[in-house]
């Protein structure tokens, strides 16, 4: 029907070992928090239903590796939107893939804009690894940046040599490692910092009512960190004072803005004595 034709909205970067249940309940889960984003208005790219599989797997006329260069840049610049599926953060078969990261090199490359997306036992098992603070972090970023184009695999053998050969003449398997490396290391950082603005919301939310039930005013929704004890003990700022802004993944820290300065904490010790976050 009509109205279940459209010009791509989003190109679906995943691969082929997954099940159809992790691909729809990712994609669900990611319809569901993505706000503004209605179900209506979202059309993928997504190759086994673009690309001519018959040609490609039975006729053999078509070869999977034909939309590299030109071809497939110009499908990401006219869809300008690239949303990639992991299976799980744990080893996750798209950095084994040849494809997907071939994929993910050209789109750091273009600057199109990518979103991490993964199923809702995935999201919620990585939420539980960073909340053990440094560990967990360092735990999180040793299973995301183990990319190594030169060992990874495509579904045919004739494909996986053909995209190496492009990435080897065109960009460069080191340079392919480092583009998806530094992506994967930024989006963990992203999702520690949402992570502790979420936390820092619910405190203000919980803080607020335990203001307003109070029958004292300076039992007011002050000192965030002396209330939990988060090191050091003596920093004293109001909750509306914090704007959690970066996590340094590398330095196992993260930056919060203050007013009037900035304070550097571990990460580690707001996991641990911060429920709410």
């Amino acid at each position: 029907p009509p109205k279940y034709r459209h010009e791509a909205t989003h190109f679906l970067s995943w691969t082929w070992g997954y099940t159809v249940s992790t691909v729809r309940e990712t994609l669900q889960s990611w319809l569901d928090t993505e706000e503004g984003t209605r179900a209506e208005d979202v059309f993928l790219f997504m190759c086994f239903f673009v690309n001519n599989q018959y040609r490609i797997l039975v006729d053999k006329t078509m070869m999977g590796a034909d939309v590299l260069g030109a071809t497939f840049e110009n499908h990401l610049l006219r869809i300008g939107r690239v949303l990639a599926m992991l299976d799980t953060w744990k080893r996750p078969t798209y950095l084994t893939r040849i494809w997907t990261i071939f994929e993910q090199s050209c789109a750091i490359r273009m600057e199109i804009p990518v979103t991490m997306i993964l199923p809702p036992a995935a999201s919620s098992s990585l939420l539980q690894e960073l909340q053990k603070g440094t560990e967990g972090i360092f735990h999180v970023q040793r299973a995301l940046t183990q990319v190594d184009c030169m060992r990874a695999r495509a579904r045919s053998e004739e494909d996986e040599e053909i995209v190496k050969d492009f990435i080897g003449s065109k960009i460069g398997f080191d340079r392919v490692d480092e583009q998806v490396t530094a992506f994967m290391i930024t989006f963990i950082g992203g999702v520690v910092e949402n992570h502790m603005k979420q936390g820092v919301s619910r405190m203000k939310t919980a803080m607020s009512g335990f203001s307003q039930g109070s029958s004292s005013s300076s039992t007011s929704a002050r000192s965030f960190f002396s209330w939990f004890a988060v090191d050091p003990p003596d920093v004293d700022y109001d909750v509306e004072d914090v704007q959690a802004t970066s996590v340094d993944v590398n330095h196992d820290v993260a930056v919060v803005r203050l007013t009037p300065s900035d304070y550097v904490f571990d990460v580690g010790d707001v996991g641990e004595r911060c429920e709410l976050v």
